[in-house]
């Protein structure tokens, strides 16, 4: 079996799943702002920062997809308490 695919086809694909990750993430994100908290995309990965709300840089921490789905589940109240402890 031959892939006919090009770098840049690659490439392109990767532009397109980072920015469908970075639009499923924008709810979570606007409900993580309160919190002073934010989620961001980086190679691939999804990150949590948990002290700041508009910095991708810096001490975060890697959340894998199972995780994501939890949180997207999750009520408000959930999330926080999550999130607190």
């Amino acid at each position: 079996m031959s892939n006919n695919l090009t770098f840049d086809d690659h490439k392109s694909n990767l532009f397109k799943a980072m920015n469908g990750m970075r639009k499923t993430l924008e709810p979570l994100n606007e409900r993580l702002k309160p919190l002073g908290m934010m989620l961001w995309v980086a190679d691939g990965l999804v990150w949590i920062n948990r002290h700041a709300a508009n910095d991708d840089s810096g001490g975060g921490f890697f959340i894998d997809n199972i995780r994501i789905e939890e949180m997207l589940a999750m009520t408000d109240e959930q999330l926080i308490k999550k999130l607190r402890n």
